[in-house]
């Protein structure tokens, strides 16, 4: 992640942290909050008194008051992760270890948002076409996300995982055949009902045509194996504020098509008035 005039830039998208309204916390479901502009994003590096925690973690500071709203405003391509002191955002579940992006067959749930279709998220999604919108708590009060679903304020702040699409078009560039059959290449071994030492075929398809006129190649499967991963608490989480009306759409890739050998982290701390001058030696700016 880079960070430029207030928005954090990672592969072709970016991410944006906007303050707006905070809606009455009820049953009521409300249209989009007005935008009031960006939130500032602090450097940790650049941080000279950020306690020693915070400088482990890296990653930047976002100056919030309590009980301030936010959005975020997504651009570029690829998938999300937004997790809220480790709670998914989307799936509303607790970071786990080597997670990595999961979507069931029928797409009812997913645990990321997909760019571009995904343009912003206003908070944690509840289905049904609503979000609970993201709200500033100060951690050790028992008001957080984290602190309801894990029952601790350990982590707090807002932890990003971007990962980019392995193919710039996310087109196909080959089709794999097994018993007279076509498949997406991206599908496992055990996903086609092969067995070790069996073969297939890939060929590379005409462009007007679905015709397999060029060279093929054999691919031989072989067994893969595999192998079988911070804390005091941080100045302010994120609670579950209003209703608001909002859709998190549905994927329609593949989530083997992004790249998860090239994935970026970003941890995000988020820091209240006293905090903030402690770190800086200035106070805060008006919202």
């Amino acid at each position: 992640f880079t960070l430029d005039d207030g928005v954090l830039h990672v592969g072709d998208s970016s991410v944006s942290f906007m303050r707006t309204l905070r809606i009455p916390c009820n049953e009521a479901k409300y249209p989009l909050p007005p935008s009031l502009g960006k939130f500032r994003i602090l450097p940790v590096d650049e941080l000279r008194n950020a306690p020693q925690q915070m400088k482990k973690r890296g990653g930047v500071a976002i100056p919030i008051r309590q009980s301030e709203a936010m959005w975020l405003n997504l651009n570029g391509t690829g998938a999300l992760q937004v997790f809220t002191g480790k709670v998914n955002a989307v799936s509303g579940k607790m970071h786990q270890k080597n997670e990595g992006l999961r979507r069931e067959a029928s797409g009812a749930t997913q645990n990321y948002v997909s760019l571009p279709k995904q343009p912003w998220i206003d908070g944690y999604n509840c289905g049904n076409g609503y979000v609970r919108q993201f709200v500033g708590v100060p951690l050790g009060k028992g008001l957080s996300v984290e602190k309801q679903i894990s029952g601790q304020e350990n982590t707090g702040g807002i932890q990003l995982v971007y990962y980019p699409l392995k193919l710039k078009d996310s087109k196909l560039k080959f089709q794999v055949i097994h018993s007279n059959r076509e498949f997406s290449p991206l599908l496992s071994p055990r996903e086609l009902g092969l067995k070790v030492g069996e073969k297939i075929k890939a060929f590379i398809p005409t462009k007007k045509k679905k015709v397999y006129n060029g060279d093929s190649f054999i691919l031989h499967l072989v067994l893969r194996l595999r192998g079988g991963g911070d804390d005091d608490p941080h100045m302010m989480g994120l609670a579950a504020g209003g209703k608001i009306k909002q859709e998190i759409y549905r994927d329609i890739r593949d989530p083997r098509e992004y790249d998860t050998k090239r994935k970026a982290r970003l941890f995000v701390h988020m820091v209240n008035s006293p905090m903030y001058t402690a770190l800086t030696n200035e106070k805060m700016p008006p919202p």
